[in-house]
């Protein structure tokens, strides 16, 4: 219709666009109002746009010596033109939605809505995978990686769509051969059946996977996210079976890591205390003292945290814009295990070597933060002073329900009473003598 010539394979007319918008002008008097203010919409946006929108000739398809189609080379003349007609069109969608929300938003007095995009690049994640070139780059879990290895890392969706194309002509060859497509040529239909049919199933059967292996840091910074109730939520199991996983494990790792947080805290008390002792700084160990000292080192190694984390993602991840502030505020509130996951350590990224410097550097900050805040409830309790005897007393003498525990005392307990008396006996009777003898008029 807009100059493609069946019978050469070209096209006689060169500006398709602009014949485009001639035929959409000229079916306007015959449209309904709607139809109408469609077709003016477009042409309007058409005309606006039609130097960057010349599409160019059909390209004629290519002959071999018998006079055949040369399958090959016309499919990657289409597959150029397709592509290029797929961004034309791509962006003549975008432009005219939105301009019809603008009109939209100007006579119907709908909501602002925002830009619509379509036709990006094509984006894929890799969670707790990793896709590059292996013979290039070798193992896809090195303790510490180069710089080429960081590169590819961040263009595993560019990689992976490569192999996924590489891989699809392969197929489409090896269809077409199994097929016996080209055998066909007496029968323009059977053929082109054939050659579809081929298409299709070598579309189904590619991938650009072929290359991928687990990424075993990024899985396991997942689960150390889990264990520590952080949970960012830039990625979560979506099966039955990797929900259960995270169910039934993650009750135990998670009361693992609370244990070992409680007894952490109080191992670096005392011997924190016991260094201020020492050190005859006694007053170190008061609840004021001791929460000011912690909370000045827990500000200071959540500042340490974010300008490594800042580090990170300028080294990893580029083209991420992340400002003091907001690493700041992403350490804060990791040490706080509340994650909220408005920033986060991107696993595309993540490494062997950086589970263990980032679990380190978080472990010892949530024991910082857990050690200060215990301060700062002993401080508030000195407050609020006890009129009894205090709540570890009063459960350590009755049950749960208030009444009072009779304590039985085995043998050896008694028996060691007995020692510590007669012992005790023996030191007061032995001061006694002590005393008598230097009161006594004969040995003043």
């Amino acid at each position: 219709q807009y100059g493609y010539d069946p019978s050469n394979g070209a096209s006689t007319n060169n500006n398709v666009s602009a014949t485009i918008v001639a035929d959409l002008l000229d079916g306007v008097s015959n449209s309904t109002a709607f139809e109408t203010v469609t077709l003016e919409l477009v042409a309007d946006i058409m005309k606006e746009h039609l130097p960057e929108w010349e599409i160019p000739p059909v390209p004629v398809p290519t002959t071999n010596e018998n006079g055949g189609i040369n399958a090959t080379a016309a499919y990657d003349d289409l597959h150029e033109y397709m592509e290029l007609c797929q961004k034309l069109g791509l962006s003549f969608v975008q432009l005219a939605i939105n301009y019809t929300r603008q009109v939209a938003q100007q006579d119907l007095d709908v909501p602002t809505l925002p830009d619509f995009e379509l036709g990006s690049s094509p984006s894929l994640t890799f969670n707790w995978i990793r896709c590059w070139n292996n013979t290039e780059l070798g193992d896809p879990n090195p303790w510490k990686p180069t710089q080429n290895q960081i590169n590819a890392s961040a263009d595993q969706s560019v990689f992976f769509w490569q192999e996924w194309e590489n891989n699809y002509r392969l197929l489409l060859e090896q269809y077409i051969t199994e097929n016996q497509c080209m055998e066909l040529k007496g029968n323009s239909t059977e053929q082109s059946e054939c050659l579809l049919d081929a298409a299709y199933e070598a579309v189904n059967d590619a991938t650009g996977g072929l290359q991928c292996a687990t990424n075993t840091g990024a899985a396991a910074w997942f689960w150390f996210t889990v264990m520590t109730t952080v949970g960012y939520g830039n990625m979560s199991p979506s099966t039955y079976q990797g929900r259960s996983l995270v169910t039934g494990l993650g009750w135990l790792s998670i009361i693992a890591f609370g244990a070992i947080t409680v007894y952490a805290s109080s191992t670096w008390t005392a011997i924190v205390n016991d260094f201020f002792r020492r050190i005859r700084l006694p007053m170190m160990t008061r609840p004021l003292y001791s929460m000011i000292f912690w909370g000045c080192i827990s500000f200071c190694w959540i500042a340490y945290i974010a300008g490594s984390a800042r580090s990170w993602w300028a080294e990893r991840i580029p083209g991420y814009e992340v400002t003091k502030g907001d690493s700041y505020w992403f350490a804060y509130i990791t040490t706080l295990t509340v994650g909220l996951g408005d920033f986060y350590l991107q696993s595309e990224g993540f490494f062997v070597s950086d589970v263990f410097s980032f679990a380190s550097m978080f472990l010892a900050g949530f024991v910082l933060v857990s050690t200060f805040l215990g301060f700062v409830g002993e401080l508030v309790m000195t407050f609020i002073p006890a009129k009894s005897e205090s709540m570890e007393e009063y459960l350590a003498r009755t049950d749960l329900q208030g009444n009072v525990i009779e304590l039985r005392e085995s043998k050896s307990l008694k028996v060691l009473k007995e020692l510590l008396e007669e012992q005790n006996d023996r030191r007061r009777q032995q001061q006694e003598d002590e005393d008598g003898v230097v009161k006594s008029p004969k040995n003043k």
